[in-house]
């Protein structure tokens, strides 16, 4: 995910169930997950390592480097030192100090891919640190190198986020209520439920942070945090029990809208792709998983955009981001429309489809509105396959 430098909170969040309980005291149960638990999430909260060429903390150094940049990892009290070389005719290396030993050659190696997109350069890595005596823990990083002045300090850094973290199982009220959260248990940690079990998480209404009471079940209750392990109980006092959130599941209704489009067209959604179905799109230029899934969407819209497929964009971007959004879609070749407001996620289609995160898609029935599929069939190399499968059925009927 490309992140702008001005603030943005991503929840972590992962679908949960609710199973019988009855008669059990309110509690958590945490089990650490060692990597790969983004995949269950929608969303990471990204931090900024700067980069320089203070080598002090090095004792030990790879040869034969070009013109290499030091940063450091860091994950509540741990830290773990890294350097990258990034010659321009030459493959790229990332080195990190997995077992903090400050010796940058007894560590496992790590693939450090780069995509280069007109004058913007990209890299990516997924790498493992030593967490514990007996446990590593993965961390994936990535880089954005551009001419843009306003990425200047994205230049300068190395974004990353943990890709370790915990599962939990929260019981209240006699439900069992399952979820997990990314990186080390500390007080920013938050647990994200999906009431209404729609597949999808809303920041306000299904989310809990710790000290922070709530109210999803008829009992106000507190998340506590003491020596590293926390606890659940009812708060001192009581608030109204919270609402549902707008449930954009399969089966439901999408929302009705008019809008611009980039190109000054009129849009009307989903009454304009009568007899078709459409992919609506809510992503943003600075978010990279939903740049990594352009590529698919592409694919897709190229095999069936003439056989009753259409993909709508709706991009979150901020005010002054189009020429940035224009060359990306030029340089991606993403020729379906878009509706870009320029106001960020409080901009009227995100607020009416209450985005809390993004990559967030939808399958529509452009005659009904009907939703027929969420992120989990509509993202990866398998979704020209899937809209080919709907359009089999739709021609079918």
């Amino acid at each position: 995910m490309n992140i702008p430098t001005r603030g943005f909170v991503f929840a972590t969040a992962c679908l949960c169930s609710c199973l019988s309980a009855f008669g059990a005291d309110p509690e958590i149960r945490s089990t650490f997950v060692a990597n790969e638990i983004t995949e269950q999430l929608k969303g990471f909260r990204p931090i900024l390592a700067e980069l320089g060429q203070d080598f002090n903390a090095v004792k030990v150094m790879p040869e034969g480097l070009h013109d290499p940049l030091v940063g450091e990892f860091r994950l509540g009290e741990r830290r773990w030192i890294f350097v990258i070389d990034e010659p321009e005719d030459d493959v790229p290396q990332l080195f990190v100090d997995s077992n903090n030993d400050r010796d940058l050659t007894n560590d496992p190696d790590f693939e450090y891919s780069v995509e280069r997109h007109g004058n913007e350069t990209n890299y990516a890595a997924s790498v493992t640190v030593r967490w514990n005596d007996t446990t590593d823990a993965g961390i994936k990083c990535y880089r954005i190198k551009s001419p843009d002045p306003r990425r200047e300090r994205t230049n300068h850094s190395m974004i990353y986020y943990p890709d370790f973290g915990y599962k939990h199982t929260l019981t209240m009220d006699g439900e069992s209520y399952h979820t997990a959260a990314a990186g080390p248990i500390d007080r920013r940690v938050t647990f994200s439920i999906d009431r209404n079990d729609d597949g999808e998480i809303h920041r306000k209404l299904e989310t809990i942070r710790v000290g922070v009471p709530f109210n999803y079940t008829g009992t106000t209750y507190v998340v506590s945090l003491s020596e590293g392990k926390l606890s659940i109980a009812e708060a001192d006092g009581s608030i109204e029990q919270m609402p549902l959130p707008l449930d954009l599941s399969v089966g439901q209704f999408a929302p009705q809208f008019t809008a611009t489009t980039m190109s000054g067209n009129e849009v009307k959604f989903p009454g304009d792709f009568a007899g078709k179905i459409v992919l609506l799109d809510f992503w943003a230029t600075w978010c990279m998983p939903c740049v990594f899934e352009i590529p698919h969407m592409r694919k897709a819209y190229e095999k069936w955009h003439g056989e009753q497929f259409e993909i709508l964009g709706v991009t979150i971007d901020s005010e002054g981001e189009e020429e940035r959004l224009t060359e990306l879609l030029k340089n991606k070749n993403a020729e379906w429309p878009q509706i870009y407001e320029g106001v960020g996620i409080e901009g009227p289609l995100a607020r009416m489809y209450e985005i809390s995160a993004v990559p967030f898609v939808l399958l529509v029935d452009g005659d009904s509105g009907e939703i027929l599929a969420t992120r989990k069939q509509l993202r990866g190399e398998g979704l020209s396959e899937y809209i080919g499968e709907h359009i089999s059925k739709m021609n079918k009927q």
